[in-house]
């Protein structure tokens, strides 16, 4: 019985590996394609949110589509059109070492970096359009949308390449799909807080109250890998069916440090210690 119970947690474990070594694999592919779209689209991007071997990746794709791609278009036709592949090449290229400037500074003076996993800051212009300043509307609507007429219009209008529009159009799918990976891996920190509140209630009783400190702490510490930006908006669309104790702490989590002008860093440390005499 016990050996029937142990090949049947082997088989779930194997199970769950598969699902979740598929679902790393298409993350990685949706970042490696997404890259130089999400560097040309914003500002700022977190020195660790690109991993080097994503852009290293990245550098190879546009080359390989210009290569192939190209010389399927001799014998099919269609390669007309002011710019290819290889302006792309060279736009992406740039773009990367632009990034790459930027987390060198960062590197040598880490002071000038809040957050090193942050997504970039939007390109200005969407808060202009309707909840242009949500994080949901720009990673899942606009900026996918933007590449993608990018990519069905352009070649239409013999300035890009029906190959660069290609590339832009699997480019704006990439971009979505990146923005669904982390808005799921940032729900599931957010599941997991409401789990560990709940169990914490029960095991405490019904008067049970889950400490300041821990709850502070659980709601700051962003899974690695995840933008703040993600957690907040994923905070923002369940803040009505949370409890109405953990919703506090969340907003005093989130507003203490701005409300007093200090940093991210100074307001969780005030939230986290104790003051003096207290309790």
């Amino acid at each position: 019985m016990e050996k029937q119970k142990q090949q049947t947690s082997h088989e779930q474990d194997s199970f769950m590996g598969m699902v979740n070594f598929g679902k790393d694999a298409m993350h990685f592919a949706a970042s490696v394609w997404s890259a130089p779209f999400e560097m040309a689209l914003r500002r700022r991007i977190g020195s660790r949110y690109m991993h080097p071997v994503v852009l290293m990746f990245a550098a190879f794709i546009p080359p390989a589509m210009w290569a192939v791609l190209g010389m399927a278009a001799k014998f099919l036709g269609g390669s007309e059109g002011l710019i290819g592949m290889g302006t792309v090449c060279f736009v992406l290229w740039a773009l990367q070492w632009i990034h790459s400037f930027h987390v060198l500074n960062v590197f040598m003076h880490p002071e000038k970096e809040e957050l090193s996993y942050e997504d970039g800051k939007p390109a200005p212009f969407w808060k202009l359009l309707p909840k242009g300043d949500k994080w949901a509307m720009q990673r899942f609507v606009y900026e996918p949308g933007l590449v993608l007429c990018l990519g069905l219009i352009l070649p239409l209008m013999g300035i890009l390449t029906r190959t660069a529009g290609l590339y832009f159009v699997i480019g704006a799918g990439a971009l979505f799909l990146k923005a669904l990976f982390l808005y799921w891996r940032a729900w599931e920190h957010l599941r997991d807080i409401l789990d560990e509140f709940g169990l914490t209630k029960k095991m405490a009783g019904a008067s049970g109250r889950i400490s300041n400190a821990e709850s502070v702490q659980a709601a700051l510490r962003a899974p690695m890998g995840v933008p703040m930006a993600a957690c907040v908006a994923v905070q923002e669309t369940a803040k009505e069916a949370l409890p109405a104790e953990l919703q506090s702490l969340l907003s005093e989590s989130k507003e203490t440090p701005e409300a007093e002008g200090k940093s991210v860093e100074q307001g969780v440390a005030d939230l986290l210690t104790p003051a003096k005499g207290g309790e």
